[in-house]
Formats: C-alpha cells, sequence, structure tokens
C-alpha cells in the first residue's frame, strides 16, 4: 500500500490562510488529477487535486481555514488504508493496439480553479449565508434606452435570477444613477416583480465599510458591467448553493 500526502503549497501573494471546501467526501475512490477540493483566498480560488488513484483519506473538517504546509488528506493506493478498511486498487489502463503509451504528465497539487468567479461567490455565500447583489435599474431589470425584444427579455431574465437568489437569503441593493425623485417608482416596480430592496445606493448596515460612497456587494449585475457574464457566474453559484442545501436537508 502506498500512501501520497496532500499538502498545501502554495496561495496567492499576501494571503496567510485560505477555506477549505471539499469536492468529494472522506473514502472515495478518486483519479489522479481530479479535483478533490478548493481552496479560497480573498483574491483567488485554487483547485486541489490528487496526485494518484486510490481512496482519499481526509485530514481536515470542510470548512477549516487553513495555512501552508498544513496536511489536508492522503491517497491510499491499494492495501488496507490506517483504519483498515480496503482501499482501491491502482488502475492499470489498457491502450488499444496501434496507440503508443504516452508517459504519465506530472500533476501539480494546486490549480487556478476553472470557475474562480462562481467559486468566489460560493465560498462568501456559505460564510455568511447571505449575499449581496448591487442590481442596476434602467436597461438592466426596467426599459430605458434598450426596448428591443432581445433586451426586454434578457430583463425579465436578471428578475428572474435574482428573484431565485433571494429565496437563497441573497440581499438585493438597488444601485443607480438615477435622481433621488425617481427612488420611489425605482422600489415600487422591484417589489411589483417579486423583489425586495434595500435603501437604494445605500450600503447595508452592519458592514465594516458602510459609510463608504461606494456600494459594496459580491455581485453587481449591470447592463453595462459584463452583465450576461456576471449572471452566468451568479446562475451557476445558485445551483450549487441549492445542491447543498437539498443534500443538508436529506441529511438531516
Amino acid at each position: 500500500m502506498t500512501k501520497h500526502e496532500m499538502k498545501v503549497e502554495q496561495f496567492g501573494e499576501g494571503d496567510p490562510t485560505a477555506t477549505l471546501r471539499w469536492a468529494v467526501s472522506n473514502g472515495t475512490t478518486v483519479e489522479s488529477g481530479q479535483a478533490v477540493a478548493l481552496l479560497t483566498t480573498d483574491k483567488a480560488t485554487l483547485e486541489v487535486v490528487s496526485p494518484a488513484t486510490g481512496t482519499l483519506r481526509t485530514h481536515l473538517e470542510d470548512g477549516s481555514l487553513v495555512s501552508i504546509g498544513d496536511l489536508l488528506a492522503s491517497i491510499h493506493e491499494g492495501g488496507p488504508c490506517d483504519d483498515g478498511a480496503p482501499c482501491a486498487p491502482p488502475v492499470h489502463p489498457v491502450h488499444p493496439p496501434g496507440l503508443v503509451k504516452m508517459a504519465p504528465r506530472r500533476v501539480e497539487t494546486l490549480r487556478p480553479s476553472a470557475h474562480p468567479f462562481r467559486d468566489r461567490l460560493v465560498a462568501e455565500w456559505v460564510k455568511h449565508g447571505s449575499l449581496i447583489i448591487a442590481l442596476d435599474f434602467d436597461d438592466t431589470v426596467c426599459p430605458w434606452s434598450m426596448r428591443d425584444s432581445n433586451s426586454l427579455v434578457l430583463q425579465q431574465q436578471v428578475m428572474q435570477l435574482v428573484r431565485e437568489c433571494q429565496e437563497q437569503g441573497a440581499k438585493v441593493v438597488p444601485w443607480t444613477c438615477s435622481d433621488e425623485s425617481r427612488y420611489p417608482f425605482i422600489a415600487t416596480y422591484l417589489r411589483e416583480n417579486g423583489i425586495d430592496p434595500m435603501p437604494i445606493n445605500e450600503n447595508i448596515p452592519g458592514l465594516l465599510f458602510g459609510k463608504s460612497r461606494k456600494i459594496y456587494a459580491n455581485v453587481y449585475l449591470d447592463d453595462r458591467a459584463g452583465l450576461k457574464e456576471a449572471m452566468h457566474a451568479l446562475s451557476e453559484a445558485l445551483k450549487l448553493m441549492r445542491s447543498k442545501a437539498t443534500s443538508s436537508t436529506i441529511i438531516q
């Protein structure tokens, strides 16, 4: 039986700790190069990948704060593991005739996540039990200059996504350049469309930087700032949050 230790090797510059989130359960059979966890810092999200094929034995709880050098888990190739349970046998790939067997490439323990924006949203959602969405108004959820059919459909999609996020505990701060005389109309429009807004252009009370003129949010939805990209990341994060909620309900 061969055991491979998985330790924290690196973070982004200036990040002393990261939050650990397991993607697979303890005792799962994993393959070499398979992502088994995420390490999330204030600046980046890194995937932790298995250095070998075998059985994963975790050493830290999900949600733990980890530092460089910490032992996250071990991969056991064949034979009994430390707890006496059998480990997965090593996989020997079969190469059809005529194909040249390539030497296995070295897989780094850490690699950047393919979905850093989504993963950051999920990590912050889980950590705080909520998410702050800064929501632009004109041409994002309400027609202004963009009244073509595609824009109108997109505006409805934005409102539907925001409503679904609020069902998972998200808070919505209307974020607009509109004159204050329009604030009552904006608040009424949002409520009539099923969105419960926080005070317009005001930071949520209790934030350490609540007196800042810039609105703090985890995600900004604005037709002039990569709206579709932000919607995609938020939608994917929402799917994961729903999956976590369903798993928790089943376990209970």
